[in-house]
């Protein structure tokens, strides 16, 4: 199943190749928020209910949302993913697009709040979730955990004002990858760890827990606070930071 990775980055180079010059980095409009609400609601809030179709909602510092629903029917039981914006005022957090949450409390460890579905207005759900971490806080960490747009694949650059290809790195070890143009959208969502303290070789899943076998691994190459440089499988892939918050 892993290899439908490669299929991914296949899918990606056949919609655009070009020159890489003067790459047109298009961030979201400025953002007014709280600092100290953001820094609350960062990371991943696994939703506690079981009987709740949502999965999982998490936030990075730079402005990025990924929601994870359950989605199930009698023969099949799926992830389905939800990428987007997020923008904070008061205790509200909109989502673009998906929908808008309003916070009743949120400490280190869990969090309270209702959601109005975009596509469903007249809904109110009641979430309680609670925090998971899954690496410690460091320089490495922080650096990596971010959202990231591919500039390069395999030294072919990746420029067309309607193609958006985006990685998503956290700290509780989510990696989500989006393929976008004017007709479709892919997404991957995996698991990653790191191989050692060093987070230079990351093992990866698309299903459960990693195992650090050699074989599905990520190597970073190059990590600052404005390049990521990383190969996977036989793929070399070049990528610069995505800021919503200005």
């Amino acid at each position: 199943m892993e290899k439908s990775f490669r299929t991914i980055w296949i899918f990606v180079l056949i919609i655009i190749v070009c020159s890489c010059t003067g790459i047109d980095i298009k961030n979201s409009t400025n953002t007014s928020y709280s600092t100290s609400l953001l820094d609350r609601i960062i990371g991943k809030w696994n939703v506690t209910d079981m009987n709740s179709s949502y999965n999982s909602f998490e936030f990075n510092n730079v402005g990025n949302d990924l929601i994870l629903v359950n989605i199930t029917t009698s023969k099949t039981s799926i992830l389905e993913s939800h990428f987007g914006t997020y923008h904070l005022s008061n205790q509200s957090i909109a989502l673009t697009v998906y929908g808008l949450i309003k916070l009743t409390a949120v400490d280190n460890d869990s969090i309270h709040f209702t959601f109005t579905p975009a596509y469903k207005s007249d809904s109110i759900i009641k979430i309680k979730a609670v925090r998971f971490v899954k690496f410690p806080v460091t320089v490495k960490t922080e650096l990596l955990s971010r959202t990231w747009q591919i500039d390069s694949l395999n030294g072919n650059c990746l420029k067309d004002s309607s193609f958006i290809s985006n990685v998503f790195f956290s700290n509780s070890g989510t990696y989500y990858a989006q393929f976008k143009n004017s007709t479709s959208t892919r997404n991957v969502i995996a698991q990653w760890t790191p191989r050692d303290d060093s987070y230079t070789r990351l093992c990866y899943s698309l299903k459960g827990e990693p195992v650090c076998d050699g074989i599905n691994e990520i190597k970073i190459t190059e990590l600052t606070l404005s390049s990521l440089k990383y190969r996977m499988n036989t793929d070399t892939i070049v990528c610069h930071p995505v800021m919503v918050f200005n």
